[in-house]
This record gives structure tokens, sequence and C-alpha cells, in this order.
């Protein structure tokens, strides 16, 4: 995020119209980003009783200043780094303690991209671990894995319509979890005039966020369209 969508997020909580499902939607429009972006946002900053948007667009612009890119280790950055791991420290240790590596700024991630490429060469930095797998394998296909909605119509195949935008009874619907995923909400946007719609769940399965959706629509079922999830 920028400046200017921070200050708006700002005002809108200074305005004392705090409704995070609300809110988040319609920042979230206006300045063409994901609502879990507001969301993060506001809970990496002190949530909205202490949130700034100057010190949050400092924060985030000192983060991007420390990130760093694996090409630009030189040889002697990395004798530090395989010294601590000879000395049985982890990756993570070795990123949050800058006193091991002599102030040296790198991310767990990067050593361990390193110890994948030495055991590929046939090191033996991999058998220094504490726990021998090095990455996460990802699944094949993506999606794949995942369960897939029954008798779902691609969002390929929706009518023109729905993308002008032109009409009231089109929604997009999400869900919003709780801060540790306790709890969960349903919400229902109209993609015509954004209004929105939005209750709490008993449970977050998809029999539960049904019923819930079902229960919001119902008063106004002659005019829904279409629901994209």
């Amino acid at each position: 995020m920028q400046l200017h969508p921070r200050a708006a997020l700002s005002a809108a909580i200074s305005a004392g119209a705090w409704e995070i499902t609300q809110t988040c939607v319609m920042l979230a429009a206006a300045h063409n980003v994901a609502r879990s972006t507001i969301s993060r946002e506001l809970e990496r900053h002190g949530g909205h009783g202490h949130y700034s948007p100057i010190q949050a667009n400092k924060d985030a612009t000192e983060r991007r200043g420390r990130t760093n890119n694996a090409k630009k280790f030189i040889d002697a950055d990395w004798r530090i780094v395989d010294a601590c791991l000879h000395q049985r420290f982890s990756p993570e240790q070795i990123s949050n303690r800058p006193a091991l590596t002599k102030k040296l700024k790198i991310s767990h991630q990067t050593i361990y991209t390193h110890v994948r490429q030495d055991k590929s060469s046939g090191g033996i930095l991999s058998t220094l671990l504490r726990a021998k797998k090095t990455h996460h394998k990802r699944c094949e296909g993506g999606a794949k894995k995942r369960d897939i909605i029954k008798n779902r119509i691609s969002i390929a195949l929706r009518p023109a319509i729905v993308e002008e935008k032109s009409r009231i009874g089109d929604f997009e619907a999400d869900t919003v979890m709780g801060k540790n995923h306790q709890g969960a909400i349903v919400t229902l946007v109209d993609r015509h005039s954004r209004y929105t719609f939005a209750c709490a769940l008993p449970t977050k399965g998809a029999k539960g966020v049904t019923k819930a959706i079902k229960a919001l629509l119902k008063p106004h079922r002659d005019r829904c369209h279409t629901i994209h999830l």
C-alpha cells in the first residue's frame, strides 16, 4: 500500500466509522487492492486504536530497504553463514541474530536455498540442519489437490452483464477470519451498488457458509442473479 490509501484508512478510523468489513471492502475497491491487504495493514501496524499512516508508510519503506537478494551475497558472506550452520544454528536463528553473522542481513529462506544448492553440488550443509527436510514440497497441479466445488460454473462463463456492473443482484462472496482464526463472518458485496451484507458464521465449513448466505439473501431473493465465490 502507498501513503494515500493509508491516509484514507486512518481517516475512516478517526471519523469513528470503524466497521471492519465495510471499511475494508470500500477501501479495497477504491484503491484497487485486496481486502486482505487492508486487514494485514491494520494488524501489522498496531490495529485501529494505534494506527498511524505516516509511521506505517515509514516502516514499510524500511522493510523494503532491508530486503536482500541472494545474488548480492559474496563468498565471504556465505562463509559466515556456513560457519554458523556448522555450529548447529538453524537458518531461523542465523537470520534473527545479527550478532551471529556480524550484522549480515539475510533471510532464513535465502539460507535454505543456499543449503539446497550446496546439497545438489554434493555438499554437507543439509546434514547439519536439525530437521533434514530443507523445504516444503508443493503439491503438483496446485488447485487440483484442493477441494473443488461440485457443479461449479467457471467465472469465464458468467453472463457479460455481470462484468458491466450495471444491475443490482450480482454478488461477490467472501469470508473474513477473526484473529488467530477464532470466529469468522461471511460477506456479500453487490457489484453495482457496493452494498454489503455480513453475518457471523456459527461454523467455518461449507454448510455453515451456505446457510448464512441463504439467510442473508432470502429477503432479496427476487433480485438476486449471481453469486461469485
